[in-house]
């Protein structure tokens, strides 16, 4: 029926994962799980920190690397990243505060995010990216937001099919483009 990657989930505390190289295949869902490759998840304010060397998915809403904290901090630090499948996202972070680096992201799929972020609450978010690739109908390769202030950083190519970048922020947003760096819509 498929695989399902690197899971981890604490109902009362912080999240901790170390990935090198995670591979895995599902076209739907095994025992309640899509083919995620590395996802962490606190659903009690708890710190999910996540690093991932390596990740590659295919499968149904599967996503490369992600991670969720209810009412905590999500910290990600991802090499490279890719995922295929409509409507997911390659590299993914939500909380109240949302830091995501991420050196190589890339998702084939319609109304797929090679990067998503969202920062729930007062939250800040933090993304640096050296590459953020997506396409397929519908497709973005940044897209983040927050209930408080964005600070977004590009020093690479950024290439999505209906958006390069999407940046919201309720508060104040700030972005940084690289002297090499590229943000196109295909």
């Amino acid at each position: 029926q498929g695989d399902v990657g690197v899971f981890a989930q604490s109902t009362t505390g912080d999240v901790t994962i170390n990935a090198n190289i995670t591979r895995t295949a599902n076209t739907g869902l095994h025992d309640g799980f899509t083919a995620d490759g590395v996802g962490g998840y606190s659903t009690n304010g708890g710190h999910v920190k996540i690093t991932s060397v390596d990740s590659a998915v295919v499968g149904q809403y599967a996503s490369a690397v992600w991670g969720k904290s209810t009412g905590g901090e999500v910290e990600i630090n991802s090499g490279k990243a890719r995922a295929a499948s409509d409507g997911t996202v390659a590299v993914s972070g939500r909380g109240d505060k949302v830091t995501i680096v991420s050196q190589d992201a890339e998702i084939t799929g319609a109304n797929a995010r090679a990067i998503n972020a969202v920062a729930n609450d007062s939250g800040d978010l933090f993304v640096t990216s050296s590459r953020a690739v997506a396409t397929g109908t519908g497709s973005i390769a940044i897209d983040v937001f927050a209930n408080h202030d964005a600070t977004l950083t590009v020093t690479g190519q950024t290439s999505g099919a209906m958006g390069g970048v999407r940046v919201s922020a309720l508060n104040q947003a700030e972005m940084t483009v690289g002297a090499d760096a590229s943000i196109t819509a295909t």
